[in-house]
């Protein structure tokens, strides 16, 4: 839950938020990881196919719907991803995102920091938890058309 070893480490979050005395503010916290991609067509050998990663950010909770993968990635914010046809190498690289929610709120347990822990799709909307400021619901809308 930390880049220990990294130039900006992050903060020791836990110590915060389960002493004795919780409070907030302080430095927003960090994490690191990525998402495996495993294909798992012959169950006896599951294959290690890809992977979603941004460099800065790390992984949590994923839901795939209608080739859309809706992921928390922590202080990454919300991220939807486009996983429909052949999936190879780092996806964040093929410019697969379709969309990116980082929610900051200037009342939050650390104000202005983004800690998304949990996405899903839910009649239209994505719902998603963030640690610092709690639940939000967002809407993707399609993109609009070039005017030329």
């Amino acid at each position: 839950m930390s880049r220990e070893g990294r130039v900006w480490e992050g903060t020791n979050y836990a110590q915060d938020l389960f002493g004795a005395t919780p409070k907030g503010g302080g430095v927003p916290q960090t994490s690191a990881g990525y998402t495996h991609i495993i294909d798992f067509t012959d169950p006896n050998n599951p294959q290690n196919i890809a992977k979603y990663h941004q460099e800065e950010f790390g992984a949590h909770d994923i839901i795939v719907q209608d080739d859309v993968m809706y992921q928390a990635y922590y202080d990454g914010g919300l991220r939807i991803v486009d996983v429909s046809g052949e999936l190879i190498g780092n996806l964040a690289e093929q410019r697969r995102e379709i969309a990116v929610y980082k929610p900051f709120d200037p009342n939050g347990f650390t104000p202005n920091a983004s800690f998304v822990m949990n996405a899903m799709p839910w009649k239209g909307h994505i719902l998603f938890t963030d640690f610092n400021s709690g639940l939000w619901s967002a809407k993707l809308e399609p993109k609009a058309a070039v005017v030329p």
